[in-house]
């Protein structure tokens, strides 16, 4: 990330080299899963998202997505 000093002056009158910090955003690469594209609908998609889904969609998503190994663990990608 990129940082720039900016003076800032504190009580006392004198000038002080504060950093910022610009934010990035990151964006997913495309070797990482995404398990909203295993949505059959949009409204799935919002149950999901608003919690209306049943735990057993939940863990078939992130199943279907490779997030979730057959047994219900966490996949070695994600550890």
């Amino acid at each position: 990330m990129a940082t720039q000093k900016i003076p800032l002056k504190n009580t006392a009158g004198k000038t002080n080299a504060v950093k910022q910090v610009q934010s990035t955003s990151h964006r997913p690469s495309k070797s990482e899963p995404n398990f909203y594209a295993h949505f059959a609908t949009f409204e799935e998609e919002l149950a999901y998202v608003y919690g209306s889904m049943t735990p057993e969609d939940d863990v078939e998503i992130l199943y279907k997505a490779g997030i979730l190994t057959p047994s219900g663990r966490l996949s070695s990608k994600f550890k």
